[in-house]
């Protein structure tokens, strides 16, 4: 059996001064922040090639959308649900070239840690639907959508229910379903989107 070796340490030795590493906390070797390191540096790639990834795949799904026989020409709008609220609001609202509105539902904004920032980078009309209620995994809480709303500077509109929860707007999740919320929400987005079509 060969061991391939890294920074002149085999595999096991490897791991056994990671795992003495971590069964002792006031090991603060170089050899510990070199493994660290590298781990970090590696994740950073990984989320670079798949935000590359992902910026290709949305060029190509606009672009669809676009030929398709029901567009109309021009920009198009993108709305998104909880997640996909949040990839609404990083990549959709900041197309100008090609997005005309964004709309996000109950978005997902816990990776969001300087809304300021963020709200900077906002380039369309972005429209948010929140659930005051709303506690699931901690991913969309109010208080950072209001954050993100005031930092938008009338960039960004923030609409609140103040007896709903997440996925308030989707009927298929009975305990979240909230029709008269639901209906509110679509007849805004509606409006919206006319108002902000090109």
């Amino acid at each position: 059996m060969t061991v391939k070796k890294r920074s002149g340490l085999s595999a096991e030795k490897r791991v056994k001064r990671v795992r003495a590493a971590r069964a002792s906390p006031k090991t603060t070797g170089a050899h510990q922040k070199d493994f660290v390191t590298k781990r970090w540096l590696a994740a950073i790639r990984r989320c670079a090639y798949w935000h590359a990834g992902l910026r290709s795949w949305r060029r190509a799904v606009i672009a669809r959308a676009q030929q398709s026989p029901h567009s109309l020409p021009g920009k198009v709008a993108v709305i998104g649900f909880s997640l996909g609220g949040g990839a609404c609001l990083t990549y959709a609202s900041r197309m100008p070239d090609t997005v005309s509105a964004a709309v996000a539902y109950y978005p997902e904004t816990n990776f969001i840690h300087y809304p300021g920032d963020f709200a900077s980078k906002i380039r369309v009309p972005t429209l948010i639907f929140a659930g005051v209620l709303d506690t699931y995994k901690d991913c969309c809480l109010i208080e950072r959508a209001r954050e993100l709303a005031a930092a938008g500077r009338g960039r960004i509109r923030l609409v609140e229910y103040p007896d709903a929860g997440h996925a308030f707007a989707i009927k298929r999740f009975p305990k979240a379903w909230r029709e008269s919320d639901a209906a509110d929400a679509f007849r805004q987005t509606v409006d919206y989107l006319r108002r902000n079509s090109t």
